[in-house]
């Protein structure tokens, strides 16, 4: 029932959340909650995400996962301003008391999904050891999603200074009204695909992909922009953009952040559940060791761009590029492998091929009760026929 990752804003009962009455909003939120009592003992899963509004107010959300019709559902469950500090005891307090006001049981949540911040993550002093003491029973996971989106983050230094330089070309645009429309008639002028650059939000986890591609879409508008612009800031901007390895580099940034936003969104959604990251992460991972051995042997057709890019540089610098990009490939899949440590194939097995564990891996309390489970010839039809939400519920 644990959550995956971040899902969206609000579930479909919350479509018009803004739009409808404060009582409208309350029988709302008291569905929720009265089809989580129903739910089979009473169980239900919650993730958090602590943030800043663009009005500098820090907010909680929670997002809730429970059993309704032998599936899983999932609701919004509730926002609440932090109004001065973000501990992880004000967290805690703040949904300790939903609970409290809405009748919830702590015995009763089976799992609980958080994002990063130390707040969250404290073994101590955090909200993680607030639950604990709750309830010791419940799962405590970091976002799956988060920790992929900080896997991916770093970059080596000379490929950090390309994507430096692409935010400084943007910024310099973008935080100028006049340079924004003198730019649009420019596009307009030579016909372009878009008119328009896209700001980096560095907490938007899709924007470094999504900016780095509007700037190769535009690279040689941009290039004709800053020449004509004639002022001493922008020189070193055409020197970039007339740098055939600086544009390999680019070129290599935006076919791997594709890569890397593709498997974001498929993370992402309805229903998605633990096994369906575990299924993308290793499917990414198994790519790039595969990237690595081309890389290696000169084949660079994973990357289309940066592979048109590379025919018009000299041995020396494709080399020193091919060098790059399969250092970079190494290290991406180490912070891969070091953010997830808990993604055992125990863990998998458990949850999606349960009738082929070996009962000796569990822990000795449980592997009598597994021996009953697993020769129910029930359970075996059900995992035969039933999709993995439906069969876990079913079980409950």
């Amino acid at each position: 029932m644990a959550f995956s990752g971040k899902k969206r804003m609000y579930s479909e009962s919350y479509i018009k959340f803004g739009f409808t009455s404060v009582n409208k909003q309350e029988d709302i939120k008291q569905q929720v909650i009265a089809k989580i009592k129903e739910a089979p003992l009473g169980m239900f899963a919650i993730q958090l995400d602590e943030s800043t509004d663009i009005s500098s107010c820090a907010q909680l959300l929670a997002y809730t996962r429970y059993i309704k019709d032998s599936d899983f559902k999932e609701e919004f469950f509730f926002c609440h301003p932090l109004e001065s500090t973000t501990t992880g005891e004000d967290i805690f307090e703040a949904v300790f008391s939903f609970f409290e006001k809405e009748g919830l049981s702590w015995a009763n949540m089976v799992g609980c999904t958080s994002d990063g911040s130390p707040a969250m993550l404290g073994f101590r002093s955090g909200f993680r050891a607030r639950v604990k003491e709750a309830n010791p029973r419940a799962s405590k996971m970091h976002c799956l999603i988060h920790r992929y989106a900080l896997a991916v983050k770093t970059l080596p230094p000379d490929l950090k200074t390309v994507l430096d330089d692409v935010v400084a070309m943007v910024n310099l645009i973008k935080n100028s009204l006049l340079n924004t429309r003198m730019l649009r008639l420019l596009c307009q002028e030579l016909n372009s695909e878009e008119e328009s650059l896209l700001f980096h939000t560095e907490v938007r986890w899709l924007s470094r992909g999504n900016v780095v591609a509007r700037v190769v879409t535009l690279k040689g508008e941009l290039k004709d922009f800053f020449e004509r612009n004639q002022k001493e800031k922008t020189r070193k901007f055409v020197n970039k953009l007339s740098d055939n390895k600086w544009i390999t580099k680019l070129a290599y940034l935006n076919d791997l952040f594709s890569r890397i936003n593709a498997v974001n969104r498929s993370l992402q959604g309805y229903s998605a559940t633990v096994i369906d990251f575990v299924d993308e992460l290793r499917t990414f991972q198994m790519k790039l060791k595969l990237w690595q051995e081309k890389v290696t042997a000169g084949r660079y057709n994973a990357f289309e761009n940066m592979s048109d890019s590379l025919s018009v540089l000299c041995k020396d610098d494709v080399n020193e590029v091919s060098g790059l990009i399969h250092k970079h490939l190494v290290s991406l899949s180490y912070e891969l492998e070091n953010y997830f440590p808990d993604i055992t194939d125990l863990f998998c097995q458990l949850n999606r091929n349960l009738l082929k564990v070996d009962p000796t891996s569990l822990p000795d309390e449980l592997q009598e009760e597994f021996n009953d489970f697993v020769n129910d010839s029930t359970a075996k039809d059900s995992f035969d026929s039933l999709s993995l939400t439906r069969l876990w519920s079913t079980m409950a």
